[in-house]
């Protein structure tokens, strides 16, 4: 089988890692698969923050704790937002325990940013599964990138203050086995 079909095929979004963080070598071909992704008129108004250390994980999962609390538009019991405030109120770490974060940002400006962004984050996922790095894509930070209490981190995560938060992408090894490929629905295709 084609190798980046196999990528595609067998990458899974882990939410359990092990403690051991991953080599500096493999987060670099992780973020350079990054940035070689396609970008509108190849802008590349994106900056990828990559956080290793423990410390500023917490800080920054605590921040956004606090961001969800100070939410107050969660009325819905089913709502994601209403889940993510349960967790919120709990020790649950919002990162799954990932040694490593990626960040990935782009200029607010520039309407292509998200798009931008995705392609980007999708294009790490598929190196990290290349690596056997797990990998899970986050939008928590996505949702209250303009919250107090994230924007305070701005400077100290070195994110330019014109910048959004698109993507946030959590890497390490997967604490156990999954299961490789899945079925995907089979109806979503048409060819004319």
């Amino acid at each position: 089988m084609n190798k980046i079909l196999q990528n595609i095929l067998s990458r899974r979004s882990v939410r359990e890692y092990k403690l051991e963080q991953i080599p500096k070598e493999s987060l670099d071909q992780i973020l350079l698969a990054g940035r070689y992704a396609a970008s509108g008129w190849n802008n590349q108004s994106w900056k990828f923050i990559a956080i290793q250390d423990r410390k500023t994980l917490i800080t920054l999962s605590d921040a956004l704790k606090q961001s969800i609390l100070n939410f107050d538009s969660i009325d819905d019991e089913n709502s994601h937002l209403h889940y993510l405030k349960k967790r919120a109120e709990s020790a649950y770490d919002l990162f799954y325990g990932a040694p490593t974060l990626v960040i990935v940002t782009g200029d607010k400006d520039n309407y292509m940013s998200r798009d931008d962004c995705a392609l980007a984050t999708g294009n790490m996922m598929l190196m990290a599964t290349e690596l056997n790095i797990g990998s899970c894509w986050l939008n928590q930070l996505v949702n209250f990138t303009e919250a107090p209490e994230i924007r305070a981190l701005f400077d100290t995560l070195k994110i330019p203050e014109n910048y959004n938060i698109y993507a946030s992408l959590a890497l390490g090894y997967a604490a156990k086995d999954f299961k490789k490929i899945i079925d995907k629905k089979d109806d979503v295709i048409e060819i004319i």
